[in-house]
């Protein structure tokens, strides 16, 4: 590897590649904008809008990632609250972080140079939310950021300096501090690297200053802390105060769920979500070189070399809390920092491929290896990226030979890294977010009534920040989070859409009835069957609890026998139990809730709903289905199914699972009838239920 080769290239064409590579950001923010998620960023957009009116909830963690929704109000201060203001802070950190691989790589060769910046640019999540209100690009800057000072000091720069580089190197890090505890996860490598320099007694006056400006700057972020809460750990407080249970809490689920996280699971992400791509050709080299060597930190290479293998580790290993050993979740945008410090070592070693044909069976045995695993892993990486760039790998090794050669497999190469960006710029295009922005504008919000809108979560939310976060007469409220008796003194709209319901998690089973079933006193007022999108004038509100009259209800907790409930005591268990002294296990089907439908006397002029709720226990991912059925002489002829995945967000704890019929006829009940409602579990996975109820309405 020649570690101090320059290239000989004209300086304008290094500059057209970045113009090239920032042009794909702006080209993609431009045409594949996929607008918000609708929750953590529409509440970083909340919090900065409400900092711009002097206004700060100490109590909520996010307040604490300054960073973030600091730019985010200043951006909201000079242009308003809009995605353009949203998008540009992260679009400007982005740019900054391809900016950083430039300077790295301007004086290798121009291959190098695009290598590294395509690594970066074309990376799928990365260019993702590169424009994206997130904390995680601001993380990503942050650890570029810090690599890039010291690795500029150690190789580039006079010894003469070390307090004003220390001094860059501790405000880059608390930049990510402010921004999201991702940051620590830079914590092992920070000390390896300050380790190794102390056993070698080099840049000692650059480590102490760096504890030192580290040190102060954390005390006056934290003496801030306390000026405005009056308690130093108020940050902490409010992270365990707003903590929640769900799949990545390890430390609350059985142990294999953790060992699958540490072994193999984070490797099949960064595989499939094509985080490792740059780490190909890191892995050819490890596994061709003697690289005790480079621990050592001796040549500009290495730094980045190991520090992308210790920082990939670190995201694999290490703990996020201080009380227990949690792992990061295994979601891509946490790890982006991971993007653009590997495509530094990776474009130098894809060079020497290039010229030299260095590592090539190597190279093609693991995509070779990469693209098989890739093919039974989710997602399409084995066709969007590791079966066409193992062709093209194959295709230089063979034929490969001049310069113009290595032309044409850089072009070919930022090609294929844009493959899986392609299919997302696609897939935006096709749910056409600034269209459905558009309709909540045209109709809602321009008109000159006020009206309550009733919608999912997620389009609540948006509603809210197309709004601007100011009262204007319209109020958007989702569903379940209100009440109707004070919904009396204006219009009242149904806006539904089904790919903000997506994003609310929302299933169809989630709906209330009322949006479920669309009463013919509700006219639509609009509909744009392309954006999945309709509006209803609602002038009849049902819900079942409310306007309906409870005909039965029956609750099990199994703590005694209860009258038309079926079931096996040598079931029952002490442990788990929810509450009281008892619960029940589920072998192929629960307890079950049987009822003669005749003694109700239900009547054909009415309609009814069959609800209910209960509370879940499974150590494991579930298959199992809450079943509603109308049986006579043992055949169903009426059978509902309610899936219940998505309500066990961590597994060995309690979770509640509710159902809800659609209006039953009463004409469609025949006479002699029983209800029955039960769990089916059909891979008779361990598992417990308790405090199971079940109630019947009649509507008019």
């Amino acid at each position: 590897m020649d570690e101090n080769g320059t290239g000989r290239e004209k300086a304008w064409v290094k500059y057209l590649i970045l113009l090239l590579h920032l042009g794909v950001l702006l080209a993609y923010h431009q045409s594949g904008y996929l607008g918000h998620y609708g929750f953590d960023d529409l509440h970083y957009a909340q919090l900065a809008h409400d900092l711009n009116h002097g206004i700060v909830d100490f109590n909520n963690h996010y307040s604490y990632r300054i960073s973030i929704i600091g730019l985010t109000a200043l951006s909201y201060k000079l242009f308003g609250v809009s995605d353009f203001a949203s998008a540009l802070p992260p679009l400007l950190l982005s740019a900054g972080i391809l900016s950083l691989v430039f300077a790295l790589l301007r004086n290798k060769p121009w291959t190098t140079l695009f290598a590294g910046l395509s690594l970066t640019t074309f990376s799928n999540w990365y260019l993702f939310y590169s424009d994206k209100l997130m904390p995680d690009i601001y993380v990503a800057f942050s650890v570029m950021a810090a690599l890039f000072i010291l690795h500029k000091y150690k190789y580039g720069s006079p010894k003469n300096r070390p307090a004003g580089y220390a001094l860059l190197f501790a405000l880059a890090l608390l930049f990510g501090f402010i921004s999201k505890g991702t940051i620590l996860l830079v914590a092992p490598l920070l000390l390896y690297l300050a380790a190794i320099d102390l056993i070698y007694k080099r840049d000692l006056r650059f480590w102490a200053y760096s504890a030192v400006f580290g040190v102060t700057l954390l005390a006056v972020y934290f003496a801030g802390i306390w000026f405005l809460t009056g308690d130093f750990a108020k940050r902490f407080e409010a992270i365990v105060n707003n903590s929640y249970l769900n799949l990545c809490s390890y430390d609350q689920q059985p142990w294999k769920y953790l060992l699958g996280r540490i072994s193999y699971q984070f490797f099949n992400l960064t595989v499939y979500d094509g985080l490792f791509t740059g780490y190909v050709f890191v892995l050819v080299y490890v596994l061709r070189r003697r690289v005790r060597d480079y621990f050592r930190f001796e040549t500009p290479f290495s730094f980045f070399l190991v520090s992308s293998v210790i920082l990939f580790l670190s995201a694999n290993f290490m703990s996020t809390s201080f009380s227990a050993y949690t792992p990061m979740c295994l979601d891509p945008r946490h790890y982006l920092f991971l993007v653009p410090v590997v495509s530094i070592p990776a474009a130098s070693i894809l060079t020497a491929f290039l010229e030299k044909k260095k590592g090539g069976y190597l190279l093609l045995l693991l995509l070779g290896l990469l693209s098989a695993l890739s093919f039974f892993l989710p997602g399409n990486a084995f066709w969007e990226l590791f079966l066409p760039l193992t062709a093209l790998i194959l295709l230089y090794f063979l034929f490969g030979k001049s310069a113009g050669a290595r032309v044409i497999f850089m072009l070919l190469l930022a090609l294929v890294l844009a493959i899986k960006p392609f299919h997302s710029l696609k897939y935006a295009r096709k749910v056409r977010y600034r269209a459905q922005k558009e309709v909540v504008f045209d109709q809602i919000l321009n008109r000159k009534e006020d009206c309550y809108v009733i919608t999912n979560e997620v389009q609540k939310r948006l509603g809210d920040y197309y709004s601007g976060f100011e009262k204007n007469g319209k109020t958007f409220l989702s569903y379940g989070k209100f009440d109707p008796d004070t919904l009396h003194d204006r219009k009242i709209l149904l806006l539904t859409n089904g790919y903000t319901r997506y994003l609310s998690n929302t299933s169809r089973q989630d709906l209330p009835l009322y949006a479920r079933q669309i009463d013919p006193a509700n006219p639509r007022i609009y509909e744009d069957s392309s954006l999945g999108m309709s509006i209803y004038e609602m002038n009849k509100l049902v819900i079942p609890e409310r306007a309906g009259r409870e005909l039965l209800h029956s609750s099990n907790g199994f703590e005694r026998a209860v009258e038309y409930w079926v079931q096996d005591d040598d079931l029952l268990t002490s442990e788990p139990r929810r509450e009281g002294d008892r619960s029940i296990r589920v072998e192929e089907f629960s307890a079950t809730f049987a009822y003669p439908l005749d003694s109700l006397r239900l009547t054909s002029r009415k309609g009814f709903v069959i609800s209910g709720r209960v509370f879940c226990f499974f150590p494991d991912r579930p298959h199992a289905t809450v079943v509603v059925s109308v049986e006579k002489n043992g055949e169903a002829y009426i059978w509902k199914g309610f899936p219940i995945d998505k309500y066990i967000k961590a597994y060995s704890n309690w979770w509640p699972v509710p159902f809800s019929t659609d209006v039953i006829r009463g004409e469609e009940f025949k006479e002699g009838s029983t209800l029955k409602v039960y769990l089916w579990n059909p891979e008779r996975k361990t598992a417990c239920i308790d405090d199971f109820e079940v109630s019947i309405f009649e509507l008019e």
